[in-house]
């Protein structure tokens, strides 16, 4: 149950850190916000380190803790380039339904099983996914194409934070991992800078952002390691469905059919695999 529960938080924190990630790209370009978004989570990460501090873990809990930063920075740099292009209608559901499937096939390989309750959750959980995270604006192939890589991405940060240790050496090493690899990014496509008044009018957007991002993952971190990977992967990847209330309650937005079905199908199966 700790680790349901874990799960579920770090789906709420990815949901809101989006929304206010989206509304911070609006104005300032994405490498912008993700590459201080990356560094908010290095200080927190490790001032954490600090004030808890653990023995450093072996070499391949760091090594798990580099690829998931890796997996990490791919997969939101692939997600935000789908949201800056309009694509994110296909970029979402795809990034967030890789996101999960590759960590349960991953978790089955690995000897996870499940109840039929679970697994009816489980199966559930994917369409729920897909119809929330998704719109009725018009695809690409480009869409596609960014929802696939931050799928595998994500995916990638999932499955290598469960495979590394159970201490925060591996989060840190993971978040200054996608820290210079944002970095080196931006310094090759080198976008506009923000204006001052856009930085000063979007700073808490984007530090609210940082704290959830990094809190998101932590809270994964333990709900993988007190849980099983693949309810903790399938858990976190309902993440869309809180960015739409969102954009419902602050926005003003208006949700589609599809989108109310998915908020349906994702609280049944929430309380499928629950209640397991």
């Amino acid at each position: 149950m700790t680790g349901t529960v874990l799960a579920i938080l770090a789906a709420l924190a990815f949901g809101v850190g989006d929304f206010a990630a989206g509304i911070a790209s609006r104005r300032i370009h994405f490498l912008f916000v993700t590459l201080v978004i990356e560094a908010i989570g290095v200080i927190l990460v490790g001032a954490a380190l600090l004030l808890t501090g653990p023995p450093p873990p072996e070499f391949s809990s760091l090594a798990w803790g580099a690829v998931s930063g890796i997996g990490s920075a791919i997969g939101t740099l692939a997600l935000y380039r789908g949201l800056s292009r309009g694509q994110m209608s296909v970029a979402a559901p795809l990034s967030a339904v890789g996101a999960a499937a590759i960590p349960v096939v991953v978790g089955f390989l690995l000897g996870d099983r499940l109840s039929a309750v679970a697994i009816a959750g489980v199966v559930l959980a994917f369409p729920g996914i897909w119809l929330v995270a998704k719109s009725s604006a018009k695809t690409t192939r480009t869409g596609t194409a960014d929802g696939l890589v931050a799928g595998v991405g994500f995916a990638l940060l999932f499955v290598a934070l469960h495979q590394a240790g159970d201490t925060l050496w591996p989060v840190a090493v993971g978040q200054l991992t996608a820290l210079v690899t944002v970095a080196i990014a931006t310094a090759l496509y080198r976008p506009p800078r923000p204006g001052r008044r856009d930085a000063i009018r979007d700073r808490w957007w984007i530090l609210a952002a940082g704290v959830l991002s990094i809190s998101a993952t932590i809270a994964y971190f333990y709900a993988s390691h007190v849980g099983l990977l693949t309810i903790a992967a399938v858990l976190a990847s309902i993440y869309p469905a809180f960015t739409i209330v969102l954009a419902v309650l602050i926005l003003h937005e208006r949700p589609t059919r599809a989108q109310l079905a998915g908020l349906i199908a994702c609280g049944v199966a929430v309380t499928a695999i629950t209640v397991a």
